[in-house]
């Protein structure tokens, strides 16, 4: 099938669920349909013979999306006793060439791109005379899938959605890399409610020839339905044709439905290099005028008169978003974290009520945000994949293992002092439940980065929390009523927790806030929780010169770091010249002050 008469015609290496979406005749329903029966019987029959295997040092326990492109697994990593995903090609897939070379260079490229928005590779291998790859574990479900179940999103979720994906493009192509299948169904969440962008099969680096040999000159590679018009027509690409395919996955979001959704193939490329993309308020009439405008400008014929860059479309959204309004979202919401395999949780879980919307980008224009990929879907009679969250770095990690010591052996005393009076000696109010009389629970906020350069810190930070505030209601709680967290996005902007703050304790009347990560969360933080006379249980280290009877600081202190290492090298004699090389921040001052303190009580 070509565009015209010698033109380029669409690469069967190509998607092939995206095809196959076109209308078309009943002989070509009929094949895939058959295409359909044998998958599904393949992955029957695999599915048998991989579960409780091992591939490296992945242990398949279930299979989560099955497609025409892969088959992606649950799997334990048995040796950092985590949950992770496994994809595999298909048995037909891992007879072509082209489709192993795509799938090794989609982990080459994925793995090396490090972002908040891009999905995370771990591990490529080869066993059992099949590659594999294994990454992240989240969400089940793209933004694809969601709006065939569920229909259009809400302006501003979509909105947020491809807001995290231009932060996720900027990245990419600042790499040199063009991902050239940008649609919804390569869209995924993770359990932090940020989008992750995956399936980075067909992409193009700008500073190699020929790609690898994976792109044949004149023919077009990528999904019809979300093509740009040089890509249809198989002419030099450049960043500017992911924008127009963005631009054309944000109409679907909004609108729930391609810009063009009908025709066969080339008529459906055809409409992409000479139709302007519709108005998507004759879908969605809610649709703002602003947002309206930018799709209008990402999906220009001319590549000259699109948005040049991904952040230039990004800031474009920032600023319509920032008197959006806060509807719940339904796609980019909180998954579980998985836990590893071998802990058993108790039975009295963390009651949480997560409060999604529309999460703008901080000030460096770095929103924080798998399904698992191209042409994958969840089978019905699987139930959805728990979700893994996005690896954080070791000090995150330990910080946040202290953090939540001190909430658990703080809690208590909090809600004691946020309750003494007479609503303490009778145990708080009763509600009646469908089990019988309850108390009715304590409310607090927690509140930290789940978007933003301090997702990586936040979002550990978080998980403790709960973890603490799971373990205190598997005991009863506190004066025998369970905890209720609400969670808040603090968007890694100062100007944003500070927002949060003042709603959590104005409008939803917590009582204790639990949450900060930098110094400057903090002395925001301080002066809204003095103003209203309520609590904050900070978790991380801070400078030790700030008192607030407000304020638990459970981090470390610089004396309790430097003065005993001093000690330790004076005593076992090796300090012999000391340099102080760092920030000039209030508490690289403080730790050098307390060095030439410490080196003074030694002769």
């Amino acid at each position: 099938m070509s565009l015209r008469q010698g033109g380029p015609a669409p690469s069967d290496s190509g998607d092939e669920s995206s095809l196959a979406s076109a209308p078309s005749s009943s002989k070509r329903q009929q094949s895939s349909s058959r295409d359909r029966d044998a998958r599904a019987k393949e992955s029957s029959d695999e599915k048998d013979a991989r579960i409780g295997q091992r591939f490296g040092k992945y242990k398949l326990t279930r299979l989560i999306g099955l497609g025409g492109m892969a088959q992606v697994y649950e799997a334990e990593d048995t040796l950092l006793n985590r949950r992770v995903a496994v994809k595999f090609l298909t048995e037909s897939r891992r007879q072509q060439s082209t489709a192993v070379e795509r799938f090794i260079n989609e982990a080459q490229v994925a793995g090396r791109l490090n972002h908040p928005n891009i999905i995370a590779i771990y591990d490529i291998g080869f066993e059992h005379d099949t590659y594999y790859i294994a990454m992240e574990l989240l969400n089940p479900g793209s933004a694809g899938s969601f709006v065939k179940q569920k229909g259009r999103m809400t302006w501003v979720e979509a909105a947020q959605t491809i807001m995290q994906c231009c932060s996720a493009l900027d990245a990419a192509h600042k790499a040199g890399i063009i991902h050239r299948d940008i649609k919804p169904d390569n869209i995924l969440c993770s359990p932090a409610g940020t989008a992750k962008l995956a399936d980075f099969g067909l992409v193009k680096e700008l500073h190699i020839d020929d790609n690898a040999g994976l792109t044949q000159s004149g023919v077009v590679v990528g999904t019809p339905l979300f093509m740009s018009p040089e890509q249809c027509t198989a002419q030099p690409l450049d960043p500017r044709s992911d924008i127009y395919s963005l631009g054309c996955t944000f109409y679907a979001l909004l609108t729930g439905s391609p810009p063009f959704p009908t025709g066969s193939v080339p008529q459906i490329m055809l409409q992409h290099c000479k139709s302007k993309v519709p108005d998507p308020r004759v879908l969605a009439p809610d649709v703002p005028e602003a947002i309206v405008r930018v799709v209008e400008r990402s999906t220009h014929k001319r590549p000259e008169e699109r948005y040049q860059t991904a952040a230039e479309m990004l800031a474009a959204l920032t600023v319509v978003l920032e008197e959006a309004p806060r509807p719940t979202f339904e796609f980019l919401v909180l998954g579980a974290a998985s836990r590893p395999g071998t802990r058993q949780r108790g039975n009295g879980a963390a009651r949480l009520r997560s409060e999604s919307g529309p999460r703008s980008p901080d000030s460096h224009g770095s929103p924080g945000g798998n399904r698992l990929n191209e042409g994958t879907s969840t089978p019905n009679n699987e139930p959805g994949a728990e979700a893994q969250s996005k690896s954080a770095s070791s000090l995150s990690r330990r910080a946040a293992l202290f953090g939540g010591i001190g909430l658990l052996a703080a809690a208590s005393g909090i809600a004691w002092w946020r309750l003494r009076g007479p609503s303490a000696s009778d145990g708080g109010k009763q509600t009646q439940g469908s089990a019988g009389t309850t108390k009715e629970p304590l409310y607090v906020g927690v509140l930290n980065s789940l978007s933003g350069p301090l997702f990586d810190s936040g979002r550990p930070v978080i998980d403790a929390t709960l973890l603490a505030i799971e373990e205190l209601n598997s005991h009863g709680g506190v004066l025998g009523r369970p905890i209720e967290a609400i969670v808040a996005d603090g968007k890694s902007d100062n100007a944003t927790f500070a927002k949060e703050a003042e709603r959590l304790l104005v409008e939803k009347k917590v009582l204790t806030i639990f949450g900060g990560w930098s110094p400057s969360n903090r002395r925001t933080l301080k002066k809204i929780i003095e103003k209203h006379k309520s609590l904050l249980m900070f978790p991380a280290r801070d400078e030790g010169m700030e008192d607030s009877e407000y304020i638990i600081y459970c981090g470390s202190t610089p004396n309790q770091v430097v003065s005993p290492a001093i000690r330790y090298f004076v005593e076992q004699g090796v300090l012999k010249r000391l340099f102080v090389i760092g920030t000039d921040g209030l508490s690289s001052n403080i730790s050098a002050q307390l060095m030439r303190d410490g080196l003074k009580a030694f002769p």
